[in-house]
């Protein structure tokens, strides 16, 4: 049985008489087994160990992780807002009535658009609002595009990249001409992860008839 696994590709042995899933979500999820009848108190403690980031993210698939995550919501905010983008992590795989869902979306978005915020700080909350994988986090962003601040432009249209969704494509081929030359990129970076053939178009309209900055962020 073991032999058959280790062909499959499923195990691998290291050392003596030793095995170990091949990818490490197998061992997440299974381990996030253990967890379903595990007291509250124990959640917490799991939730807090690093090995075990990602099997309790992945019980959120059954169970329901409502008082773990509000304390995550209301503790004490540390400078790198750990709390908060590990529950990202817990969003892309609770269910959509989760009733944590919308709390945690607001702070993500809050902390990614304030006015006075580190940069390593907006970009840290613009990935998770990408690995929430919310239907509302396209509406968040297609709003993002349109801030002052460049920083959140550029942001926003490489997350809409990220995210695939054709809807975006009105919002990035105005943006093709922002006057950053960050922000142009980044429209022209989202555009070709989209890569339908309306964005392809809009890139190789940029291309031929763009300023230069323009034709230069579409060639790369």
């Amino acid at each position: 049985w073991l032999l058959s696994l280790i062909g499959s590709g499923l195990l691998s042995a290291y050392g003596r008489d030793r095995f170990r899933f091949r990818h490490s979500l197998i061992t997440a999820y299974l381990a996030s087994l253990s967890l379903e009848d595990e007291p509250m108190e124990k959640l917490y403690e799991r939730a807090s160990q690093p090995r075990w980031k990602q099997a309790v993210a992945l019980s959120a698939l059954y169970l329901p992780l409502d008082r773990l995550a509000q304390a995550r919501l209301n503790a004490p905010v540390d400078v790198l807002h750990a709390s908060l983008f590990d529950l990202a992590h817990w969003l892309k795989y609770a269910p959509q009535n989760a009733a944590w869902r919308g709390a945690a979306l607001r702070q993500l978005t809050t902390i990614y658009i304030a006015p006075n915020q580190y940069p390593l700080m907006r970009k840290r909350a613009a990935a998770a609002l990408i690995e929430a994988r919310d239907p509302s986090v396209l509406f968040i962003l297609r709003k993002a595009v349109r801030n002052a601040n460049p920083l959140i432009r550029s942001l926003a249209c490489l997350a809409l990249g990220a995210l695939g969704s054709a809807d975006a494509i009105a919002d990035l081929r105005v943006l093709i001409n922002d006057s950053e030359s960050a922000v142009s990129l980044s429209a022209g970076m989202a555009l070709g992860a989209i890569a339908t053939q309306d964005a392809l178009e809009v890139m190789a309209i940029a291309f031929t008839e763009g300023s230069e900055p323009v034709r230069k962020a579409m060639a790369e």
